[in-house]
């Protein structure tokens, strides 16, 4: 019996310290991400939370309660992260919407008023996104329209969670209570900024990849030229050679030419 207990009592000693080490790299995960997130390196940094989040929720020890908290600040991390991405690439902000969905949908969370501000937030960037798609169209859409009013339900969610506590939250609330007509002019210049730094981006990636397929020509020609060099040394290094092959031959010639003068040579050699 005793054995037995010795035996328990080393595996859960094992499996606490395997849990310690296994937390422990996750905490250095985070904090890689927290740091490329604050760099303004937000596809690392939603890359890396995927990743955490992965790792976690496959763990047994995911399901206690102190661990499903942690697990909701990740999320919200990293619904940030895709959000801030989102601003080049509009398909994002799905991602990061189906992140504060599935964190809403919880009955326990404690951070609901900040995934419903976040999402606040979504609605309003894709209105932006209808006014770059549409142009002037937008204002007359449906789909605007929509936008604004969830946009306006979601912020209202957040301030009843918080109760006017976090100031952005507020700000964000008072904001969209402005006349929808004005809400549309916001948007519109927003739309407007939002294209220009869209554009300046693409010319960035351009370059960028123009410069990369370059730099690889010129590594490619440079390998091409050390090769030819390569090949060009073998075909002298065979002609040597060969010549050298050929001079004990021409020697031989000549000592069946001149027999005699051989063998004084080789008197000289003997003397």
């Amino acid at each position: 019996m005793k054995t037995l207990f010795k035996i328990l009592g080393v595996l859960v000693i094992l499996t606490i310290g395997a849990s310690l080490i296994f937390y422990g790299q996750l905490n250095r995960g985070i904090s890689h991400a927290e740091k490329a997130y604050n760099s303004g390196d937000y596809e690392t940094a939603e890359s890396i939370y995927s990743e955490v989040i992965k790792k976690i929720e496959n763990r047994p020890l995911s399901k206690i309660q102190f661990l499903k908290r942690e697990i909701e600040k990740i999320n919200l991390n990293r619904a940030w992260a895709f959000y801030r991405s989102a601003y080049y690439n509009s398909e994002k902000y799905k991602l990061a919407k189906e992140i504060a969905d599935k964190e809403l949908d919880k009955k326990k969370r404690i951070l609901g008023d900040q995934f419903y501000n976040l999402r606040t937030l979504i609605y309003w960037q894709e209105g932006v996104d209808l006014f770059i798609k549409l142009g002037q169209k937008a204002a007359k859409s449906k789909e605007l329209n929509q936008l604004i009013e969830d946009a306006k339900s979601s912020s209202a969610e957040a301030v009843k969670i918080n109760n006017g506590k976090d100031w952005d939250i507020k700000y964000n609330y008072e904001f969209l209570r402005q006349p929808k007509k004005k809400l549309m002019q916001n948007m519109q210049q927003m739309a407007k900024q939002k294209k220009k730094a869209r554009e300046m981006q693409g010319k960035v990636k351009q370059m960028a990849e123009e410069k990369k397929k370059n730099s690889d020509q010129e590594k490619a020609a440079n390998q091409g030229e050390k090769e030819k060099a390569k090949v060009e040394k073998n075909k002298e290094g065979d002609k040597k050679g060969k010549a050298k092959i050929l001079v004990p031959t021409d020697k031989k010639k000549k000592s069946k030419e001149n027999p005699e003068g051989s063998q004084e040579k080789k008197k000289k050699i003997k003397g």
